[in-house]
This record gives C-alpha cells, sequence and structure tokens, in this order.
C-alpha cells in the first residue's frame, strides 16, 4: 500500500461512510457517527486492521528469511 492509499483508510470518514451503506441510512437522515459506531459496534478501524496484517506478513517474511 501507498502512503496515500494508508491516509485514506485512515479517515474516519470513509469508514462512516461504508457502515452507512451497510445499515441503510441515508446522509440527510442526520445521525451522528458515534450512533452509526454503536449500532455497527466496532472497535477497530479498517486503517488499523491494515497495519496490524502488514506487520504480521513482515513478521512471516522475516522468520522465512532465518531459515
Amino acid at each position: 500500500m501507498t502512503a496515500a492509499d494508508t491516509r485514506k483508510l485512515t479517515y474516519k470518514s470513509f469508514e462512516m461512510c461504508c457502515y452507512q451503506r451497510i445499515i441503510k441510512v441515508c446522509w440527510r437522515d442526520k445521525i451522528t457517527n458515534d450512533s452509526i459506531s454503536d449500532k455497527v459496534q466496532r472497535n477497530f478501524t479498517v486503517g488499523g486492521i491494515t497495519k496490524q496484517r502488514k506487520l504480521q506478513l513482515f513478521g512471516h517474511v522475516v522468520c522465512e528469511t532465518r531459515d
């Protein structure tokens, strides 16, 4: 992933837009991001998951190169 991709994923607006589509909330309904987060019940972010998986992959690559 490039730095631009990472920056786009870390924005809460992208994530909230996806959650709104999942729970079928229109932007005109004026529902806050906090209430959407409560409905979805996610305690992680897309950017955080991406970073964690990249680090896990790096750990596997490092272990394979030691052998």
